[in-house]
């Protein structure tokens, strides 16, 4: 598939970049280079409209990886600016320059963040899908605002596969060996544990793979035990589970 990779010199990004690059004709959307793939960057920001409208010219699928803030950085996720100019502005740009230039899979990296009392309440069963999403914090608002487009859009391109994968802490190998030395001391956040970097390569391959018209939002966090998450989509229709620490 001919994928353009929106952030692909990030965080995220360079945790899964080898896999998409194995099975995929990648270009790379950032604001600086990805590194061995530089002849391939498109440098510009996600809100240049000209130059999101070129990039997507003969692309079959986007994948939007920006997460509007540094990975752990709570203050940077607070500002107004950088969480929505990412999650909702620049997602609005490629979603509609992307579906209405003919791009039939579109996945959006968005997060656990989208939740917010209910995944600290005390629950008789885990949270699904099914559960409204209620963060009321900036980045998570900014995160269901953009699940909220990725509905629109499948409602109007109904042939299109949009999914809005939501990560929990997504690792790379560094984080992951460091957390794993701590984890037992009860550091888990309420969302549950985070995903290392084997998991998340085998996630983003597995919905790559993934064709299937509509919108479907996923839950995707750290852990088979299923105490806080229903891990059951992700299951059902990725094939995938987290791999055991």
């Amino acid at each position: 598939m001919k994928l353009l990779v929106v952030g692909g010199a990030g965080y995220v990004g360079s945790i899964v970049r080898l896999v998409l690059e194995a099975e995929h004709e990648c270009v790379h959307y950032d604001l600086q280079p990805v590194a061995g793939a530089e002849g391939r960057t498109i440098l510009a920001d996600v809100n240049d409209e000209d130059r999101v409208k070129t990039a997507i010219a003969g692309m079959e699928g986007i994948l939007y990886m920006p997460l509007g803030s540094r990975s752990g950085d709570r203050r940077t996720a607070s500002q107004i600016d950088p969480a929505f100019d990412v999650n909702v502005k620049g997602l609005y740009r490629f979603l509609s320059a992307g579906l209405s230039a003919g791009v039939s899979w579109f996945c959006y990296v968005s997060s656990m963040s989208v939740y917010g009392a209910s995944v600290r309440s005390p629950r008789a069963t885990p949270l699904s899908e099914r559960d409204p999403a209620d963060a009321r914090d900036t980045y998570g608002i900014s995160k269901r605002v953009g699940e909220y487009l990725c509905q629109v859009y499948a409602d109007l391109y109904p042939q299109a596969t949009i999914i809005s994968l939501r990560l929990n802490q997504p690792m790379n190998e560094d984080d992951w060996a460091r957390w794993q030395e701590t984890h037992d001391s009860g550091r888990v956040s309420v969302w549950g544990p985070p995903i290392g970097p084997q998991a998340n390569r085998a996630l983003f391959a597995a919905a790559l793979r993934f064709h299937q018209s509509g919108h479907y939002a996923i839950n995707v966090y750290g852990t088979r035990d299923g105490r806080r998450f229903d891990l059951g989509t992700a299951k059902n229709l990725l094939n995938w589970e987290p791999i055991p620490a």
